[in-house]
């Protein structure tokens, strides 16, 4: 029997297998010499430890410490199965050499079905996995490259990164060393969509893959906008350890994107919201209805056909810009502003009830009438204008209606012989 034991312990020892025996408490039995080479131990320092020793330099596939709890022994120990294929890099304290390892594991059972060994066997795989250098490839990528850890992802300072490639610390002006143990939330700022982030958060939570566009900002402060995939990447147990972002840089795209989105919604001319994008709005927040009594505005440029025939349409254009600064200048951003057309504006003031809006737009119109409006070439005018004004009380009207009813009060005004601000009065239907 001592034969057939010493015999079979000099057949392990010439195998270029690292074989390691384990007991329950992760302590070892028996190593063989080429997991001594492997581990880079003596048997002196093997012999006797167990999981917890400080010998054991474990790295992940990102060269980030292997947890306690993903150490081979310990994932046998924990799900009572074999552990198979798991890649782990093996390191000495300096981390500049890597031995890169295939780890195996076999839970041995008692008569109780209790486990009474593990046996661990790895091969080394350094060779073969340098012949594709991955982390080369991505290191030097274009796109950006950002990994999480996936195991805590709630409070502020987490998910923590434990990988970037160089395009992020081209883009985002960051240094590794910057971020490795940071939080990805470290590149959000003031307008980064909270619609977005709440999608990526439910994504994390369910560990599901997630494409979506992001608002971020350099160390600098200044913004980029990205196109963002996130993956999750699982361990050899089928768990997902970690989360894998691949993000472009759209900046540009999404720039000449939000130009014309703008173009779209404003007037050319005085900058001021055009008809169709404060229909959307104004629309929505009647549906909204928690900003009641809200008032409705019409503004008419008293005359202004004038202004272009005698002055010419260039002048029409400097009063028309003119008017639609201050209307900016002098309303509440709250408000909602716009160019129906022509000399024709509007206001609508949530919040507001009429004689609080009539207030404002009387104050408003007396300051309009009492300003030189520069129209070029030295050459100054005063202009002075008619307004209407409606309030609603309760979420029952609609935005077409508000309208109908600002202009008659509008059409009050000039009747009445213009340069003032009406009142809708219900006998004028």
């Amino acid at each position: 029997m001592i034969n057939a034991l010493k015999n079979s312990s000099e057949l392990l020892n010439d195998l270029n297998v690292g074989v390691v025996l384990h007991n329950p408490a992760t302590e070892i039995l028996f190593i063989n010499d080429s997991a001594l080479k492997m581990l880079q131990l003596t048997r002196e320092q093997a012999l006797g430890a167990d999981a917890m020793d400080p010998w054991w330099n474990f790295l992940d596939e990102f060269k980030q410490p292997l947890a306690l709890n993903d150490y081979p022994i310990n994932q046998v120990l924990s799900t009572q199965k074999p552990l198979k294929n798991l890649t782990v890099g093996i390191t000495k304290n300096d981390g500049k050499t890597v031995t890169w390892v295939m780890v195996n594991g076999y839970p041995n059972f008692d008569q109780n079905h209790q486990i009474a060994q593990v046996t661990i066997t790895f091969i080394d795989i350094t060779d073969k996995k340098l012949d594709i250098p991955f982390e080369a490839i991505v290191s030097h990528a274009n796109d950006i490259v950002l990994v999480t850890e996936a195991g805590n992802i709630e409070g502020p300072n987490h998910p923590k990164i434990v990988y970037v490639n160089h395009a992020f610390c081209q883009l985002t002006g960051y240094q590794r060393h910057e971020v490795i143990g940071k939080t990805p939330r470290i590149l959000q700022g003031k307008d980064t969509s909270a619609k977005a982030k709440h999608c990526i958060r439910q994504a994390l939570q369910k560990k599901e893959p997630i494409t979506c566009q992001l608002l971020n900002y350099t160390k600098s402060g200044e913004p980029y906008w990205i196109e963002i995939s996130i993956s999750p990447l699982k361990n050899s147990l089928g768990e997902v350890a970690y989360f894998a972002a691949i993000e472009r840089n759209i900046t540009v795209q999404k720039l000449h994107e939000l130009k014309l989105e703008e173009e779209a919604n404003t007037d050319f001319l005085t900058q001021l919201p055009n008809r169709k994008n404060f229909i959307e709005k104004a629309t929505q927040l009647l549906k909204d209805g928690t900003q009641y009594p809200i008032s409705m505005a019409m503004i008419d440029i008293d005359f202004f056909k004038n202004v272009n025939d005698n002055f010419g349409h260039d002048a029409g254009d400097l009063i028309l810009k003119q008017l639609g600064q201050l209307l900016k200048q002098n309303f509440r951003k709250t408000d909602y502003l716009v160019r129906l057309g022509g000399e024709e504006f509007g206001i609508l003031l949530p919040n507001t009830e009429c004689d609080m809006a009539f207030n404002l737009l009387e104050e408003f119109r007396r300051l309009i009438s009492q300003r030189d409006m520069p129209v070029g070439e030295g050459h100054s005018l005063r202009i002075s204008l008619s307004i209407g004004v409606y309030s609603a009380k309760n979420p029952n009207e609609t935005l077409t209606k508000m309208l109908k009813h600002a202009d008659d009060a509008l059409y009050l005004a000039k009747n009445a012989g213009r340069n003032q601000t009406q009142r809708f009065k219900a006998t004028t239907i």
